[in-house]
């Protein structure tokens, strides 16, 4: 009997579909792969599975004009701990940014191959976000602005909390300590503080440093 060290439930209309992706997705990893239809039905395997659940949620059940409503639903079906990422996105359907905002840890596009989608997971399983650099930029603003809803922006890697999230990113623009300070309208000594914080939580010691983990580490997926 194999031993699997996460369980992962693919949700969505496309059994069959799905059932072939779950069975690559456990070829090549160490993974449980369980294909199920509605999140309702979820119920049964939460209680076989306690540990914890990861959740590809098909997006083609949720994309339209009512994107946030549906997600928004689904999320409430959910235990709050289980993390959650879409699979099967448009990449022209420009709701990335309400999908961080609302929570999901991962972004995977239609056309994204089933490599990708294993790369993809196992970096959220490692406590890193899976989106493209111009959507967790635009969530980390939402989240500074008091605009995230009922459940907060994933936790970011390595202890670090939203503000310096938010500093890395303008760091690896190239912004200055003023730079910064003026865009996050705090002071130059703040940023500086949290500079000092941001290279003692990562072991750095250099901006460049810092910039490189952050494309790595933060902005890079997708």
């Amino acid at each position: 009997m194999r031993d699997f060290h996460h369980h992962i439930l693919i949700i969505g209309p496309k059994m069959l579909q799905n059932a072939v992706l779950a069975s690559y997705i456990e070829d090549h990893t160490d993974w449980h792969c369980i294909p199920i239809e509605k999140v309702e039905l979820a119920e049964q395997v939460e209680k076989e599975e306690p540990n914890g659940i990861f959740v590809l949620h098909d997006a083609v059940s949720l994309q339209g004009k009512v994107f946030e409503a549906a997600l928004a639903a689904e999320l409430e079906r959910m235990p709050v701990d289980w993390a959650v990422a879409l699979f099967n996105l448009e990449r022209s359907s420009d709701v990335e940014r309400s999908a961080i905002r609302y929570g999901i840890k991962g972004i995977f596009y239609e056309d994204d191959t089933p490599e990708v989608l294993i790369k993809g997971i196992s970096a959220i399983f490692h406590g890193e976000l899976w989106a493209s650099r111009k959507t967790l930029a635009e969530s980390l603003i939402d989240c500074s602005r008091g605009l995230m809803p009922h459940r907060t922006l994933p936790q970011f890697p390595n202890g670090l909390t939203k503000r310096e999230a938010e500093i890395l990113y303008l760091l690896s623009e190239g912004c200055s300590n003023k730079g910064i300070a003026k865009h996050l309208f705090i002071s130059p000594e703040t940023v500086r503080t949290h500079l000092h914080r941001i290279f003692k939580k990562l072991h750095l010691s250099t901006r460049l440093e810092a910039s490189l983990w952050a494309s790595r580490h933060l902005f890079s997926h997708s």
